[in-house]
């Protein structure tokens, strides 16, 4: 006569199996869950990075501008609580032109994670051509 069921050996075997594989599969999630997190903030950085260096470029206010600062959630958007960004002028090979690095960083003080772009930019020329 069959019964209809399972008998204790079999219930046992199949709590001992969730009770392994269900940790390391939410490790998993979670490790995941945190890539998908510094990917959108990595996201992030490089759309502020990109479009303060482009506005920076365009008006020619990398001459006179700030340095570094920190991002503005009101201007650069919500997901920039605690970015800093830090610009650096630096004469290139050709003394007329000028390398633009623009970094954005964010995340603990001791171990930052950044986002740089640089770009070549030259001054307008002044006097007689």
């Amino acid at each position: 006569m069959r019964r209809a069921g399972f008998t204790l050996i079999e219930a046992l075997v199949a709590i001992v199996l969730v009770a392994v594989v269900l940790p390391v599969a939410l490790a998993a999630v979670t490790q995941s869950l945190r890539g998908a997190e510094n990917i959108r903030k990595q996201d992030v950085a490089l759309r502020v990075a990109q479009s303060r260096l482009a506005v920076l470029v365009a008006d020619g206010s990398w001459q006179s501008s700030g340095s570094s600062g920190a991002c503005d959630p009101r201007t650069d958007g919500e997901d920039t609580e605690g970015m800093r960004w830090q610009m650096t002028v630096a004469t290139w090979r050709v003394q007329t032109v000028r390398t633009l690095t623009f970094t954005v960083s964010w995340g603990s003080t001791t171990a930052p994670r950044t986002i740089t772009l640089t770009t070549l930019v030259m001054p307008p020329l002044t006097g007689d051509v």
